[in-house]
């Protein structure tokens, strides 16, 4: 690292130890092809000592290779109290090019040396990192990898994170939920597949957001449990757990465990390799909730059949070329996306972006205003989405999926053939669709039966094929008289 960016990352390391607190034990570990600390062994945050660390970090110079492993190995050894909350702050900007440089033995001897729990948060900046082996690192140790694009500052991005985790309230957090309904003996629990699926550290001034799916209905007790202050609390609240919704009130909340759920598996597909039955799950998550992704965005091209049994194959086959690159600009724009659906807090067309800004080769159609003219509403118009594009060959697609994909409401409409398709259409359904003319008597009761719900549903150009109830329809829009 040298000029400008190594500037900024020592700016980042005097920002850092000027946030320390008194109580704070703290150390620092540089390395290139040696591996070097400020003192042997944890220090007391008091002034001296941060004194001492400043001038430390003011005669560092940059030169040599990577040792990443010895890094993290030096790191983490010097953590030996597991009684409190402990944090590693790790910063690379290149590859590892001495010592282990096999990703997985890193990841594996970290996982080892980490005898206290302690959480890993990465930075990883430029396009020369390795943006998979961060994303496995911060995974196993509870953490969260951060991708610093080459023209953004390293300071910020540090400070950031650390006002996020600087000052914990709860620690050790876990979420328990209780049915008062009796399960009978050999089902499985009342939840499944929650995300986070790790659950961090809650700091002062964030809320945590939690989704998951419920097997049985019913009334429950949630309970949320850590610690505070070296004390254990919990807090519980009742809720309700309804059969059926009967309106869209809540409809976001699927649609937020959607995207994250389709992070997950991205991340899994990446970390731990290819799974058709999660590919599967991909293709068909994508095409319910519109969240397209480098490896599903061909699903909005108006010449692709969402019922074409090929599709997952493709989505396979893409997955695998591209998460198979672990650096360069293409892996440093997948992971961060993937972080992007990870820690999302907003459903898929909800009006929002996730974290950072977002770039045309780094576009997230499910976090809605990514540019301004694909997320804005104009009058009646329903939202468009962002088509999703990672990398230079997929550059081209980006306009077509924007335009063939909108999200209205909770649904997703395709444009397929010069007709806009609700994703939950199928095959055989399109062909028996009742077709209804716009403003005729049968337009209108149709609009009455469902209350208004049907009108924004049909704020299209060109003919829409909808599933209302039980049954399909195609609303034609209305011929323009001749003159």
């Amino acid at each position: 690292m040298t000029g400008q960016k190594f500037e900024q990352a020592r700016g980042a390391l005097k920002f850092l130890l000027q946030q320390l607190k008194p109580e704070d034990n703290f150390n620092l570990v540089v390395y290139d092809s040696a591996v070097e600390s400020f003192r042997p062994e944890l220090q007391r945050a008091d002034e001296a000592t941060i004194k001492a660390a400043t001038g430390f970090v003011d005669g560092l110079y940059a030169g040599g290779s990577t040792n990443i492993d010895g890094a993290l190995q030096t790191a983490l050894a010097q953590l030996t109290d597991s009684k409190r909350p402990s944090y590693v702050l790790f910063l690379t900007d290149g590859l590892p090019t001495v010592g282990e440089m096999n990703e997985q033995k890193i990841a594996t001897k970290a996982k080892e040396a980490n005898k206290v729990n302690a959480r890993l948060f990465n930075f990883g900046v430029g396009f020369d990192v390795n943006s998979r082996l961060l994303d496995r690192i911060s995974r196993d140790h509870r953490g969260q990898s951060v991708y610093v694009r080459p023209n953004e500052n390293i300071e910020a991005s540090v400070s950031s994170l650390y006002r996020k985790i600087g000052s914990p309230v709860l620690t050790d957090i876990a979420i328990n939920v209780e049915l008062d309904a009796v399960i009978p003996a050999g089902t499985a629990g009342p939840i499944n597949r929650t995300y986070p699926r790790q659950l961090t550290d809650l700091s002062q001034g964030e809320q945590l957001v939690w989704v998951g799916r419920y097997r049985h209905a019913g009334s429950a007790k949630v309970t949320l449990a850590g610690v505070a202050a070296d004390e254990r609390k919990s807090f519980s609240f009742p809720t309700t757990f309804v059969a059926k919704s009967h309106d869209e009130t809540f409809g976001f909340v699927e649609k937020l465990w959607a995207t994250r759920r389709v992070g997950e598996i991205i991340d899994e597909l990446d970390l731990r390799g290819q799974n058709q039955e999660l590919v599967d799950e991909l293709v068909k998550l994508s095409i319910q909730h519109g969240i397209m992704t480098p490896y599903t965005s061909f699903l909005a091209d108006e010449n692709v059949s969402l019922a074409d049994t090929s599709n997952t194959t493709r989505a396979r086959d893409v997955s695998r070329r591209e998460l198979s690159k672990a650096d360069g600009v293409d892996g440093f724009a997948q992971r961060a996306f993937k972080g992007r659906l990870q820690s999302s807090n907003q459903a898929a067309g909800a009006g929002g972006a996730s974290s950072g800004p977002a770039d045309k080769k780094m576009a997230s159609p499910a976090l809605g205003a990514t540019t301004a003219p694909s997320s804005s509403r104009v009058g009646n118009k329903p939202n468009r989405i962002s088509g999703v594009v990672t990398e230079d060959s997929l550059a081209d697609k980006s306009e077509s999926a924007d335009s063939n994909l909108r999200q209205v409401g909770q649904k997703t409409f395709f444009r397929k053939n010069k007709l806009w398709q609700d994703s939950t259409v199928t095959d055989e359904q399109s062909k028996n669709a009742i077709r209804v003319k716009q403003f005729s008597r049968e337009y209108f009761d149709l609009a009455a039966k469902h209350s208004g719900t049907l009108a924004k549903y049909i704020a299209f150009d060109e003919p829409v094929l909808v599933n209302l109830d039980d049954k399909t329809y195609q609303i034609d829009p209305e011929e323009p008289e001749k003159s």
